[in-house]
């Protein structure tokens, strides 16, 4: 299929061999796509047209359309001014932290263990930034392996919870309950839950702290239901 711009499909295929193949792949439909065009950036949109959706880092990182996490951003962001509107989901990892992108604000990552949002380009000028690169570097290329979780032994959990609690299905993540337990990462406290009902039940009286790690901008403000604005 045709790219939208010059040196997207590169970059694509470049994606691919470094973290590939893509798993559980699912196409996008056209009319899913065409929904998005102008509001999410182009590269984005060629991975699911070329490519579709699915699981990069041998399950580490899962691309979703943004749809499927409107319920429980909105329990986060409900009265936001500036994540309410225009903030979905381009992809979730195996312990339920979401890469977001907003169409003022840009990159965000909502993590597991921990209750923030680390939002790099948050009051920033985009000037002579390109936001297909942003993708490209921090989704697309990026490892993977920083939507995994550190166990209490200093490990990488991903792996240690797929053999003891199985294979995820999609859609599935491996968390603890209950939902709040902010900081848990044991092994033997994870469960093979969906995705979407445990975020609900975590945002929904939740409050999440903005930061800006990369610029070393912290406790910005607080995000969330009780965040006292």
């Amino acid at each position: 299929m045709a790219y939208r711009l010059p040196g997207n499909k590169a970059l694509v295929e470049q994606a691919l061999a470094a973290h590939g193949p893509l798993r559980h792949a699912q196409p996008v439909p056209p009319e899913s796509i065409a929904e998005w065009e102008g509001l999410l950036p182009e590269l984005l949109l060629d991975f699911w047209e070329n490519q579709g959706i699915g699981e990069l880092g041998g399950g580490r990182m899962r691309l979703c359309l943004p749809q499927m996490f409107a319920e429980p951003l909105a329990l986060l962001f409900h009265d936001d001014p500036d994540f309410a509107q225009g903030t979905v989901a381009l992809a979730y990892g195996p312990f339920g932290s979401l890469i977001l992108w907003n169409r003022r604000e840009w990159l965000g990552l909502l993590t597991h263990p921990g209750a923030m949002l680390d939002a790099p380009f948050f009051g920033r000028s985009k000037a002579g930034l390109d936001p297909n690169r942003v993708v490209f570097d921090h989704v697309l290329n990026a490892d993977p392996a920083f939507m995994d979780v550190i166990g209490e032994d200093g490990q990488d959990l991903f792996l240690h919870a797929q053999a003891q609690l199985g294979p995820l299905l999609p859609g599935q993540i491996y968390a603890p309950l209950p939902p709040g337990d902010l900081y848990q990462t044991r092994l033997d406290a994870m469960h093979r839950l969906d995705v979407q009902d445990w975020l609900s039940a975590r945002f929904a009286g939740q409050v999440h702290m903005l930061h800006d790690l990369m610029g070393d901008r912290l406790n910005i403000r607080a995000l969330g239901r009780g965040a006292g604005r």
